[in-house]
């Protein structure tokens, strides 16, 4: 039986990397960090701008969380990671409270006095403050810093939203729409918080959504000097939080294990081990199937390409995790936590609206560890935890319900949400081995159909994350993993976060159910679950090293030469592989823009006011928000595929605004034109050459801009109200 050395969450597994070896380390960071840089674009401005705004952004709340964690967390990498990680989601909250409040000037001053503070308290402490020893070299960690720069290398492929064609010039969008969907909800988020209107059909109310990923990509954009908010996106969102997340991961498994070597391991799965392996059985989805090892197609591929809300969620998910991990052992130790507990507990209740589908599992697992640690330690801190999560969430949850979003998008109810059923669009949770069998076995023995949906659901579901989010590698690691005493006692509080995670996403997604679609919270909610237990992997695979050293008796250098090479040689494969099934799909869904319509784009951009709302007959793609994401500006019909269309439809008095569209477009006589178009939402009007106005003389429009590009011609009308 495989089971964890006992060890001090302060004890490390010492060994000494040779010099030449450092040097090497060394010397691929420095390049691979160049190399990242250069293919994504920076510039030594934007670069220097970018990290003074994100400071001045999160420094408050960072290193307030920095100082006031030290008596409970000694490891300066562990604080330093919880520290930032607590900031990317407490600062949004912060600045969310102040703008319900509709005082957002006192958060910039809230920031200044906090940085102020700060300053003033590092001068009264310049004596017992050291910094971390870095004047030596060898003093780096070389190989975590390689690990997390080939990860940023991997990762590229993901944060590249346009590739020129150079037959053309065109520029063509390869990455899923949704990305320009959440990128036009922030810039709506600029404009107002919360949000007055739908981005993607403007003049609507926005519905009560979990829009702090989108604020937070706002908030680094406007600190940071970036008006383009999908650069501040894909770049700086995407590159903080895969580089947080390799931290959280080292972090957390060196906590565990006592072991770098370990914490090696499992940060390298992150990315750089994580290649795509085939479909072992029917999949039309292109990702959630079933395979030899599910992490990249079931993990890192859907939440990088499809789900930024879902990544942003899944790195407050690892702060949770990994403060769970540190209070787990000072639980088990009966040691004082106070200023620990109450991190965890707001951290917790932020993630309602950075990932909702992440908390609703959650919160039934947090009040059960803050009840185990109670009954234990006997501290009344417990029970002040659960209090602020349950006052904290509950308001968060409350303000869902103002008049300010669209009535009945939060609403939740239990009860049979049929998202098993074979007939039903999400039929793809019952592709998993095996599955289609049983299912005929059961039908067999269960003869009410009431009954058979119940059981098949709640079986089909947990096949589903058994074999096709969780795989069989990860479900092996876990199980030796539980059957250790350690999981049972220093480690139990992560055990029980990890494990019960996954449970209640099971038990839950069988039973949500939201006003719009039954999909969106309760089926969205397995989509996490490889990510709760993929921690224990580098356990499972430090294990393995342990095993086999022990028969091989092999020198340390040996193991760390061949970990290097391996580490290398995949880094390199990442970077020459061909696209993914997941990536060729959204390529061949892609969005072109051609020359003419980048400069369209670009005018919108640079010099129209930001309350603009645009309303075009082109570009209604299902899943694109063009004018959206690219202009930054509202529309007044983009991404026609939501969810939301009939209870929009139903709020906005029963129009149908595709048939406005097209009626706009067909109109011949300028009086009855102008009442189709003016009592829209929209204030320019683009008109591209392919499909005309048939109108001539309208008084309601004045031409604003014409495009001087050779091809097409677009204008750009102005709508005028008298």
């Amino acid at each position: 039986m495989l089971e964890l050395k006992e060890t001090p969450i302060t004890s490390n597994t010492q060994f000494r990397i040779p010099n030449y070896l450092q040097i090497l380390l060394a010397a691929i960071s420095f390049a691979g960090l160049v190399y990242f840089l250069f293919a994504t674009g920076w510039n030594i401005f934007e670069l220097v701008r970018t990290i003074l705004g994100l400071l001045v952004l999160w420094l408050p709340i960072g290193g307030l969380c920095f100082i006031v964690l030290e008596k409970q967390v000694s490891d300066r990498l562990v604080r330093f990671t919880l520290s930032a990680i607590g900031s990317y989601a407490l600062t949004t909250l912060a600045y969310f409270a102040f703008s319900v409040m509709n005082i957002v000037p006192l958060f910039y001053i809230a920031q200044a006095v906090a940085i102020v503070w700060l300053i003033v308290h590092l001068a009264r402490r310049r004596q017992e403050f050291t910094l971390p020893k870095i004047s030596n070299w060898q003093n780096i960690n070389w190989l975590l810093v390689m690990l997390i720069v080939l990860s940023l290398i991997t990762n590229i492929r993901y944060q590249t939203g346009f590739v020129d064609d150079p037959a053309t010039g065109d520029r063509i969008f390869k990455l899923f729409g949704d990305q320009t969907y959440h990128v036009a909800l922030a810039y709506e988020l600029d404009r107002n918080t919360p949000p007055l209107q739908q981005a993607n059909q403007a003049g609507l109310k926005e519905r009560a959504y979990h829009m702090f990923p989108h604020l937070t990509m706002m908030l680094m954009a406007r600190f940071s000097g970036q008006g383009d908010i999908l650069r501040a996106h894909l770049i700086y969102n995407y590159t903080f939080i895969e580089i947080m997340l390799c931290l959280a991961v080292y972090c957390l498994i060196k906590i565990i294990t006592g072991s770098r070597w370990a914490a090696y391991m499992g940060t390298a799965l992150l990315y750089v081990l994580a290649v795509t392996f085939p479909a072992l059985g029917p999949n039309y989805l292109g990702y959630f199937y079933f395979t030899l090892y599910p992490h990249s197609s079931s993990s890192v591929e859907p939440a990088a390409l499809n789900s930024p809300q879902m990544y942003s969620g899944i790195l407050v998910m690892y702060g949770v995790i990994l403060t769970t991990a540190v209070l787990s052992y000072r639980v088990y130790k009966k040691q004082h936590s106070g200023a620990l507990v109450i991190f965890l507990a707001i951290l917790v209740a932020a993630i309602l609206r950075f990932r909702i589908q992440i908390f609703l599992p959650l919160i039934p697992v947090f009040f059960l560890i803050m009840g185990y640690a109670f009954w234990r330690t006997r501290q009344k801190v417990y029970l002040l935890a659960g209090a602020i999560t349950g006052i904290l969430s509950g308001w968060l949850y409350f303000e869902m319900q103002s008049p300010v979003y669209l009535p009945n998008t939060a609403k939740i109810n239990i009860s049979y949400n049929g998202l098993t059923e074979i007939n039903s669009t999400s039929t793809w949770i019952n592709n998993w081995p095996g599955g289609a069998s049983i299912y005929n076995g059961l039908s067999g023995l269960i003869k009410d159909q009431n009954v058979l949906d119940w059981v098949w659901q709640i079986i089909s579901m947990t096949g589903f994350v058994l074999f096709n989010m969780v795989g069989i590698p990860l479900l092996i690691a876990t199980v030796f993993y539980l059957r250790g005493k350690s999981a049972k006692r220093e480690w139990l509080l992560f055990s029980v976060v990890t494990v019960g995670l996954t449970v209640f996403s099971i038990l839950e997604a069988t039973t949500i159910n939201i006003s719009y679609d039954p999909y969106s919270v309760g089926g969205q909610m397995l989509l996490q679950t490889g990510w709760y237990l993929f921690p224990i992997m580098g356990i499972g695979l430090w294990k393995v090293y342990g095993w086999l050293q022990k028969r091989l008796s092999l020198r340390t250098t040996f193991w760390l030469g061949i970990s290097v090479v391996i580490v290398l040689l995949f880094g390199l494969l990442q970077q020459v592989r061909g696209r993914s099934t997941l990536e060729q799909i959204w390529w061949d869904d892609s969005v072109r823009l051609s020359k003419t319509e980048q400069a369209v784009i670009d005018y919108i951009h640079d010099q129209t006011p930001k309350n603009t709302v645009i309303i075009s007959n082109q570009h209604r793609e299902l899943y694109f928000n063009v004018f959206g994401a690219f202009a930054g500006r509202a529309d007044y019909f983009e991404y026609t595929a939501t969810s939301l269309n009939v209870p929009l439809i139903r709020e906005s008095g029963n129009e149908d605004r595709s048939k406005r569209i097209e009626a706009i477009w067909a109109a011949t006589d300028p009086t009855e034109f102008c009442k189709l178009l003016v009592p829209t939402a929209a204030t320019k009007l683009v008109e591209y050459d392919r499909q005309p106005l048939k109108v001539t003389n309208a008084s309601c429009l004045k031409q604003e801009w014409i495009s001087q590009q050779t091809g097409e011609k677009i204008r750009i009308w102005q709508i005028i109200r008298s």
